[in-house]
């Protein structure tokens, strides 16, 4: 109880490829859809993309460093994220008179409870997943594959590194929702509470943090360095 050992995290690592793939295929898609359908809002939506990814270089000074940064900013964010629906969820609160105006809701509240913890893994996937592929399908269809294959090259830091690093924490997340699910759906709240924090501070999260991050910094120090030998 409230224990998980780092092969219940591998294990969940084809599920997590799973919705990554699952992001891939819906960048795909659209792109190829967009970019025959209204070319212009493709464009705009490929810059805006890109400005999000660069925009602190000019700031600091260096791809490198910005790259680090940047890539550790982003499974920051997922971490708080998580952190922030579970102490909002396993609070105890009353149901509120909007609440009580929609029959079920209360009664549903542990699905709608598990649907929001999910949702941060597998839309992290699916999200980053789709970006890439955004990116790299504009990228074959409006200069080429020269262009399409030098942007790959660009990238391979990025899926080696980044990506498991991200696969690894959505791993994480989704062994945590294993042992939580049956207490979340038997509303046994403060148990769920209870046990989230032993997750949280357990070795094997300490464990699977520590290589995320070395995995982040190494891949954000390799885009950083090919970043600045395009640039010359």
């Amino acid at each position: 109880m409230g224990k998980i050992s780092i092969s219940d995290v591998v294990k969940h690592l084809a599920t997590s490829f799973f919705y990554f793939i699952l992001g891939c295929s819906f960048g795909t898609f659209t792109g190829f859809l967009l970019f025959f359908w209204n070319k212009t809002i493709y464009q705009k939506i490929i810059d805006l993309f890109i400005k999000r990814i660069t925009f602190g270089i000019e700031y600091l000074g260096s791809y490198k460093l910005w790259f680090i940064l940047n890539n550790l900013f982003v499974v920051l964010l997922m971490i708080i994220s998580v952190l922030l629906i579970m102490s909002m969820v396993f609070r105890k609160r009353r149901p509120t008179k909007f609440l009580k105006r929609f029959q079920g809701v209360e009664e549903n509240r542990p699905k709608v409870t598990l649907f929001s913890l999910y949702i941060i893994p597998i839309g992290a996937l699916i999200i980053n997943g789709f970006l890439i592929t955004l990116l790299l399908v504009y990228t074959l269809l409006n200069l080429g594959f020269q262009e399409f294959q030098t942007l790959f090259i660009f990238l391979l830091p990025h899926g080696i590194n980044e990506i498991l690093g991200l696969l690894f924490s959505s791993a994480l997340g989704l062994a945590y929702l294993e042992v939580l699910k049956p207490y979340i759906l038997s509303k046994q709240w403060e148990e769920a509470k209870k046990i989230g924090k032993q997750l949280l501070l357990s070795k094997t999260t300490l464990i699977v943090v520590i290589f995320v991050a070395i995995l982040i910094i190494f891949g954000g120090f390799l885009e950083g360095s090919l970043a600045t030998l395009i640039q010359k």
